[in-house]
């Protein structure tokens, strides 16, 4: 079953193991003169969460499978997963999440 929860403190080093491992997915993408090894470290992270992000832990048996930010200022998203060779997974994260945020608009006043 898979499972999708606000993050707590103790997740920041699993968020930031994620979001770098994702990331190198995206090597050669991304510009080279906006990558950056770790592309996001631990005081980014400190940083996003104390401007309004609030990241999202998704979650299968224990197993971590992706992460998402969002910021409701802007509405903008973003998501970094390890399931990118898991295309049904992914789908099914993506449904899931879109029900959990469409379930719950008090978080998002």
């Amino acid at each position: 079953m898979v499972l999708i929860r606000e993050s707590v403190d103790a997740d920041g080093a699993a968020i930031l193991a994620l979001v770098n491992d994702a990331a190198q997915a995206y090597r050669g993408v991304i510009p080279v003169d906006r990558w950056r090894e770790p592309y996001m470290s631990t005081d980014e992270l400190e940083k996003e969460i104390s401007g309004g992000i609030v990241f999202w832990m998704v979650e299968e048996e224990r197993r971590l499978l992706g992460v998402m930010g969002i910021q409701d200022k802007e509405m903008s998203l973003w998501c970094a997963t390890r399931m990118s060779r898991q295309p049904y997974r992914e789908r099914a994260w993506e449904q899931g999440f879109c029900a959990t945020w469409k379930a719950s608009p008090a978080s998002r006043s």
